[in-house]
């Protein structure tokens, strides 16, 4: 589960990441779903949780770079903050 955590936390970087990063989260990805029953399932999970991570945080950062209180931006800023908020968790219990 630890293993799935980190996964979890890489994930929104893979947006923004450099070749070397996106390998590393390849890499991290691949090794996690092999140890999953459907590893092809897995790591289509986790390739659709990364892209849907990265559409709501740019979409976040338009909206606040903007100003924005339409209700989309009021989703999104919540969907957001709830990412953001399951982050400080797992690193919190991380470094327990």
């Amino acid at each position: 589960m630890k293993r799935l955590g980190w996964v979890m936390l890489l994930l929104p970087i893979v947006v923004l990441a450099e070749q070397p990063d996106k390998d590393f989260i390849i890499e991290v990805t691949n090794d996690v779903c092999s140890q999953h029953a459907d590893p092809e399932f897995c790591r289509w999970q986790l390739e659709n949780i990364t892209a849907i991570s990265g559409i709501i945080s740019l979409n976040y950062a338009s909206c606040v770079r903007n100003d924005k209180h339409t209700k989309d931006c009021d989703k999104t800023v919540e969907a957001f903050n709830y990412i953001q908020s399951k982050y400080d968790k797992n690193m919190t219990e991380m470094r327990e």
